[in-house]
């Protein structure tokens, strides 16, 4: 019986590794190829399986980018909330969350690149995907709407301002240093926007 319980977990053990090998090479093409023209072959021969077997795990092209998606929206989701639990002060966790995400940008095996290109395609021919990143997309607003809202309790930021509106503000000044730091790499000093950026939100939130 213990026998037959030791090959069953090498068994999970063993479609994890491969689950999360597909996924990994997947978003390497995809920020390179765009979901369109990267094939569940390719996909497979970069993770060093066969197109069958990534069909098996994840059922067709549009449930691998699903996973894809989850993974990536998923990971950010831990990081930033690691980063906010260190945070002293609202302003503190406000910071911190720009930080992270602007770090983000700076990573060469990053997930910014595939997640824009997800949204690009998104917006034009994969309205699959529009669902995930529309949640995604209300997180992150909704994780700056509670920070502002908690730095009103504590007198840190202006109680008269509008508060989704500010998170929509924020979130698209993240999202306009993106790109142009994924167009043009050499074009972004990532240290000094990051505090241009604190000083801009500072005057956008203060009483």
């Amino acid at each position: 019986m213990e026998a037959v319980k030791k090959k069953s977990r090498s068994q999970e053990e063993r479609r994890a590794e491969s689950e999360r090998r597909i996924i990994e090479e997947a978003i390497e093409l995809y920020s390179t190829k765009g979901y369109h023209r990267t094939s569940l072959i390719e996909v497979g021969t970069a993770a060093g399986y066969t197109g069958t077997l990534v069909s098996q795990r994840f059922g067709s092209k549009q449930g691998l980018l699903q996973s894809v998606l989850e993974h990536i929206i998923k990971s950010f989701k831990e990081e930033r909330l690691d980063s906010l639990s260190l945070a002293t002060s609202p302003r503190d966790a406000l910071r911190r969350y720009i930080e992270t995400y602007l770090e983000e940008i700076r990573s060469r095996k990053g997930r910014l690149r595939p997640l824009y290109v997800l949204m690009g395609e998104a917006l034009g021919g994969t309205p699959e995907a529009l669902t995930q990143l529309a949640q995604h997309d209300d997180v992150l607003r909704a994780r700056f709407v509670q920070i502002i809202k908690d730095g009103q309790a504590t007198g840190e930021f202006n109680k008269n301002l509008n508060v989704p509106s500010a998170s929509i503000a924020i979130v698209a000044l993240l999202r306009g240093v993106t790109m142009q730091s994924l167009i043009k790499p050499e074009a972004i000093d990532i240290s000094a926007v990051k505090a241009t950026l604190f000083d801009a939100v500072d005057a956008l939130l203060q009483p």
